[in-house]
């Protein structure tokens, strides 16, 4: 209880760390193929084909959609289960999903820098149109289009309304 006798608010930190850092972790794991692993296997055909495809699967689609919602609901869930009403819970999944697509935007630029400048053959496969539709867009819409619902969703849930 404070001084005028009405109870503390308990004030919980939201830890978003855990889902940015599994998806930073699998963008760089797709860059790692594109830059490492593919060249120095580039004499084993079968082995060069499959790390293109695991970075094509992890940077481009499906993992510009399969990512997001993982990460959209991930979040979702842990803001909406510390808010007290949905009101809170959404307008705090709006901010956390504003920051995280800043975040991920940050991480793409980074790694479509270092593509470009270690490996400039590497994103001849895809056009800078297609790149920013599925690689930055899709991505962007999905965490912040879901985030809030979700966080709306599991606040709501949490809450009992």
């Amino acid at each position: 209880m404070n001084i005028e006798g009405e109870p503390r608010r308990r004030t919980v930190e939201i830890d978003i760390a855990g889902p940015l850092i599994f998806w930073i972790t699998m963008l760089v794991i797709g860059l790692l193929a594109v830059l490492v692993f593919e060249p120095v296997f580039s004499n084993i055909a079968g082995v060069k084909a499959l790390m293109g495809d695991i970075s094509q699967w992890i940077l481009y689609l499906p993992g510009s959609v399969i990512l997001p919602l993982i990460v959209s609901i991930w979040i979702g869930e842990r803001v909406g289960s510390t808010k007290g009403n949905v009101k809170a819970a959404a307008k705090a999944g709006e901010i956390n999903a504003l920051y995280t697509t800043l975040i991920y935007i940050v991480a793409i630029f980074i790694i479509y820098m270092l593509i470009y400048y270690i490996s400039p053959g590497s994103l001849q496969s895809i056009s800078l149109v297609n790149y920013a539709e599925y690689v930055i867009a899709i991505p962007a819409i999905i965490i912040l289009v879901l985030t809030p619902l979700v966080s709306a969703l599991s606040g709501a849930r949490h809450s009992g309304a």
